[in-house]
């Protein structure tokens, strides 16, 4: 998680240059807690496939959104406290470490959209299972 945070960091505050208008963590912890719901609604999914055999799951859509509330403020109290010596430890690394911290960060966040919004989950069960 400290990987995928100092790479977010990284994005908004040498990219998208967010530190001029409010602190960057306030964007890294909202996209690491959208990344959590993502990946936990996608577990609920499977978990009613398996049961049901249905691929459409009905719940009301405020049931993501609490959960995302949730995690905001527990990940916001996390790394308020470890955000300065998570940056300080990686900002130190070489070029290498921190490219390979970049490009598992995105592939973790492009297999966590797969699993989400493609039903990546789905097809890796009925692949392995049926």
């Amino acid at each position: 998680m400290k990987f995928m945070y100092f790479s977010l960091y990284m994005f908004y505050t040498k990219i998208i240059s967010v530190q001029k208008h409010y602190p960057p963590r306030i964007s890294v912890v909202g996209i690491l807690a959208a990344l959590q719901v993502f990946l936990i609604t996608a577990i609920i999914d499977t978990y009613f496939f398996l049961k049901t055999n249905e691929i459409l799951v009905r719940y009301p859509a405020y049931i993501p959104l609490i959960l995302w509330f949730i995690l905001y403020k527990l990940n916001e109290d996390y790394f308020q406290d470890k955000e300065e010596l998570i940056i300080k430890e990686l900002i130190s690394k070489s070029i290498k470490y921190k490219l390979n911290i970049y490009v598992f960060s995105f592939l973790s966040i492009l297999i966590i959209f797969w699993l989400s919004f493609r039903h990546g989950l789905y097809q890796i069960i009925k692949i392995l299972f049926f």
